[in-house]
């Protein structure tokens, strides 16, 4: 009997024996992978901070102009789109501000040029001389009118307030035909008699602006007269006082309308009713 459990417990120890040894080697394998394993991690990692620390800049790039590239980054970054998704037009004007700022300085701000505001353009100042023509009719107190139907031109200088100018008439007159008597009241006969007159003068005169495009202008006109006909061919000076009403119908084109009295000496004298048109040259 007590060789059967002796032979009973030998044969569990030799059973036992290799099946611990397995599970002991088991076990040790099992710790070598482990340990290969996390060596292979620590190696990656290694790897991965070798590879991050040679990407990182250096403090000298950092100071440098890699600096602007970050901040046109940020703003790049930070810049908001429109409905549209399309960028703000005010942060592309301060994107384009960064081209404009000094060097040495990354962190200056240049103020964008104001641009100044353009002139309204203009066509030139008005030309302070004018040119014109002029038509009229006078009407003489006498038996034969010297004035009837004229014509003229006149060069003149504006002044702004004042104005003068030079003229040049010529009225063509009256013809009446005059029947002699003798003194029985007979006729003789009848013969033709006229009158005409040109004249060379100044007119000065001071302009009252009632608007931009109406003015009256009273003016006193002084001057040479000759007054031609069959018994008379005399030069006088004249005197002529007058109103005249003006109207520029553009920058360049006005017209001019005058009345005055004339007096040639102490002989003739007659209302003259003149209008004209003319141009600043």
């Amino acid at each position: 009997m007590k060789y059967r459990v002796s032979l009973a417990l030998l044969s569990c120890c030799l059973l036992h024996t290799p099946i611990a040894a397995a599970a002991q080697d088991d076990e040790e394998e099992s710790e070598e992978q482990g340990e290969e394993e996390s060596g292979g991690e620590n190696e990656a990692e290694s790897e991965e901070e070798e590879e991050s620390g040679d990407e990182e800049p250096s403090d000298g790039e950092e100071g440098g102009g890699s600096l602007d590239d970050l901040m046109t980054g940020a703003r790049s970054e930070d810049k908001p789109t429109g409905s549209d998704g399309d960028d703000g037009d005010g942060f592309d004007e301060i994107e384009g501000m960064d081209d404009e700022r000094p060097p040495g300085d990354p962190d200056a701000f240049v103020q964008p040029k104001e641009e100044e505001p353009k002139e309204a353009e203009d066509d030139g100042p008005d030309s302070a001389f004018t040119a014109g023509v002029v038509l009229g009719y006078g009407v003489a107190m006498e038996d034969v009118n010297p004035f009837g139907f004229g014509f003229g031109a006149r060069l003149g200088y504006d002044l702004g307030l004042f104005s003068l100018s030079g003229e040049f008439l010529y009225f063509v007159g009256e013809t009446i035909d005059m029947v002699t008597y003798d003194s029985f009241n007979n006729p003789l006969g009848s013969s033709s008699f006229s009158r005409n007159v040109w004249q060379v003068g100044i007119d000065a005169g001071l302009d009252i602006e009632f608007s931009r495009a109406v003015a009256l202008r009273p003016f006193l006109g002084i001057g040479f007269a000759t007054v031609s006909g069959q018994s008379a061919n005399t030069t006088e000076a004249y005197f002529s006082p007058g109103v005249s009403l003006l109207y520029a119908a553009s920058d360049a084109l006005f017209m001019q309308l005058d009345a005055r009295y004339e007096a040639i000496s102490a002989s003739w004298g007659g209302v003259l009713i003149l209008a004209g048109m003319g141009m600043r040259i």
